[in-house]
């Protein structure tokens, strides 16, 4: 994880790092950390589904960004996974006052054969 820049006091600074790989022919998370209150809610795996993929919810428990809010979200995807991130409040963003700001980076390493399906609210 890349270091995270000062901000005010008053801002969320938050950050994950998530990997996922195959296991007994199914995508698995194998890592989650995390700082702040940035976290994975128990990935899970809907029973209907054509695909073998995990599913993944990312909560930010404040509920969406306000002023001088950092959000990093790192994950990487072996070869042959699946994977869908859902992102209920990680994405929402809130007007700030002038002399504020929102950031949120997001960077996914996906290997040969990999998919990622991302969604927010």
């Amino acid at each position: 994880m890349s270091e995270m820049p000062t901000i005010q006091p008053e801002g969320w600074r938050a950050r994950i790092q998530l990997e996922f790989d195959l296991r007994d022919h199914q995508t698995r998370m194998v890592k989650s950390c995390h700082e702040g209150p940035l976290r994975v809610q128990r990935p899970f795996y809907p029973a209907n589904e054509q695909v073998d993929e995990c599913h993944v919810y990312l909560l930010h428990p404040p509920g969406g960004f306000v002023g001088n809010d950092y959000l990093e979200i790192e994950g990487t995807l072996a070869a042959g996974t699946h994977v869908l991130v859902t992102t209920p409040s990680a994405g929402k963003f809130y007007r700030v006052l002038p002399g504020r700001w929102q950031r949120q980076q997001v960077r996914w390493s996906i290997k040969s054969g990999a998919s990622l399906a991302c969604s927010g609210s």
